[in-house]
């Protein structure tokens, strides 16, 4: 599983009112980040980001190649 990261809010407001979301989701071991802005007059609004990064792909060993044998010197 890879690492990510989540972020929620939510803005209400009486009638003429407004309010502002600024929400920023960051993975703390990558770039990866996701942002949203949201303006909201007399009403309610919510928001959530995330920001993940996938899991990083093992490395499987390469097998080592055989090597060629050169005859013993008992087989000529």
């Amino acid at each position: 599983m890879g690492v990510g990261s989540t972020a929620k809010a939510n803005v209400h407001t009486k009638k003429g009112g407004s309010g502002t979301i600024n929400l920023e989701a960051h993975v703390s071991t990558s770039q990866a980040s996701s942002k949203v802005h949201v303006t909201v007059t007399s009403g309610s609004a919510s928001a959530q980001v995330s920001a993940y990064e996938p899991p990083r792909k093992k490395l499987t060993p390469r097998r080592p190649k055989k090597i060629p044998q050169l005859p013993s010197s008992s087989a000529i």
